[in-house]
């Protein structure tokens, strides 16, 4: 396992780490919240840097390319589950995150199965994005105003909801992206 893959895998390890140290910081001592936040800013720079390495050292592998997006999944879906346990985010927006990742996770390997990549598409780095911006700010936000922060807490869903539908118009993206490569336009 070369270097960049050691870094993805990091996120898979640290996410129930992550879920851990939210939970003991909303229930036993808010100290631990700013643990979980190190993760979560740890989670990010290490989904920035592993596809850099990867891609400037030549070391892009088959592994590489199924366990970034599966990394993605799992450390963002780790920290959605607590923002809803937390009440900073409403099932129906995890629930639709979550869908959106797995149709996607099975657009790629029915794509695969024909030979065919898909590669990343433009809404899907949009997504990304926006769903880093969204999980450091909220987790940002917690570790500043606590418990029962009414006007962040607000703030929190509503940046959740526009997340949310970010989240939706890159699946719909995908799928119609997926539509147009098996069902080729006939002339």
């Amino acid at each position: 396992m070369n270097l960049p893959t050691k870094i993805t895998f990091t996120r898979i390890v640290g996410s129930p780490l992550f879920i851990i140290s939210f939970y003991l910081g909303w229930e036993v001592h808010k100290g631990f919240l700013w643990v979980a936040l190190a993760l979560v800013v740890a989670f990010e720079i290490t989904d920035l840097i592993d596809g850099l390495l990867a891609r400037r050292w030549g070391q892009v592998t088959d592994l590489g390319k199924v366990l970034d997006p599966f990394a993605d999944c799992i450390s963002r879906f780790s920290v959605f589950l607590c923002f809803m346990l937390a009440e900073y985010a409403h099932i129906f927006m995890v629930a639709l995150i979550f869908y959106r990742d797995i149709i996607v996770a099975n657009i790629r390997i029915a794509a695969a199965m024909k030979g065919t990549v898909i590669q990343a598409r433009t809404s899907g780095k949009v997504k990304a994005v926006a769903q880093a911006v969204v999980i450091l700010t909220v987790m940002t936000g917690i570790n500043l105003f606590g418990k029962g922060a009414g006007p962040f807490q607000d703030f929190s869903l509503w940046a959740m909801g526009i997340l949310t539908a970010v989240t939706v118009w890159s699946g719909v993206d995908y799928v119609l992206g997926y539509l147009k490569i098996v069902r080729p336009a006939k002339d």
